[in-house]
């Protein structure tokens, strides 16, 4: 059974176009950037995606109401620190999918294990369409380094392969090609890490997808399969996530297993 506690590092906000498919392109709403520290049985640490590694980088060509921030209190080598955790101390480094707020953070954890999609993986290293990988949000030198430097721990699964005891991939596409939730076991019952594939409270809720998508069809398909775990879903970048759980540690109270009214 493992503890899972959310990390917050940078803060930006969107248009509503962004979060939810056809919303609204002149409205603003607030996110949060996460990683996950998982603390399993045995003691040893993992990590679920990384956070925003240099706010000068994502920030080029940004609007400045679009600028994100990140507290240097609030690093995520900072907050390890104040948990009494080394980069080296790290086990595994778990990745979601491969956009810049997700895995930018990478090297700084050279001694970790690397887990992601097979389907993820080869989206970006041998890409349909190159141009695809042209924006910010795709950190080319992550890729390079997990190539060179990370190879030999890198470990690509697949749909439904157990990552650790008690950890399991479930690659659902949708958000980008292999976009990947993790069911995780607590002590308090399962909770899914969706990353992207579940930006808000809202888009799992309303059972409404995200903006950004390159599959419609694979979400509405990975949106039922979600609907029927026997689990707590958490989305990736809602601030709401905090303000349940202040202290960041995710304990169900009640496993869900739909979507609820709020």
């Amino acid at each position: 059974m493992y503890q899972i506690e959310w990390l917050a590092i940078g803060q930006t906000q969107v248009p509503a176009q962004i979060l939810f498919h056809l919303g609204p392109s002149d409205r603003l709403l607030p996110v949060t950037a996460y990683a996950m520290l998982l603390t399993g049985p045995d003691g040893r640490y993992h990590l679920v995606d990384t956070g925003v590694r240099s706010t000068a980088e994502i920030n080029a060509g940004r609007p400045a109401e679009r600028h994100w921030s990140v507290d240097p209190d609030k690093t995520l080598l900072r907050q390890l620190a104040q948990r009494g955790i080394a980069p080296e101390a790290v086990a595994t480094v778990i990745l979601t999918h491969l956009h810049y707020d997700h895995c930018s953070q990478v090297p700084l954890f050279p001694q970790a294990d690397l887990v992601l999609s097979l389907r993820e993986w080869l989206s970006v290293v041998a890409p349909q369409d190159p141009e695809l990988l042209r924006f910010t949000r795709y950190p080319r030198d992550v890729y390079a380094w997990m190539v060179d430097k990370g190879w030999p721990r890198l470990r690509l699964v697949e749909d439904g392969e157990e990552v650790l005891p008690g950890m399991v991939a479930w690659v659902l596409g949708g958000h980008t090609p292999g976009s990947t939730a993790y069911r995780v076991d607590t002590a308090a019952g399962a909770v899914v890490l969706a990353g992207d594939f579940v930006n808000t409270y809202t888009n799992w809720n309303a059972g409404h997808p995200p903006g950004l998508l390159v599959s419609l069809e694979e979400w509405y398909r990975g949106y039922r399969r979600l609907r029927h775990a026997d689990a707590l879903i958490i989305p990736s970048h809602d601030p709401a996530v905090m303000a349940r759980y202040p202290d960041g540690v995710i304990i169900p109270g009640e496993v869900e297993n739909a979507p609820r009214e709020e």
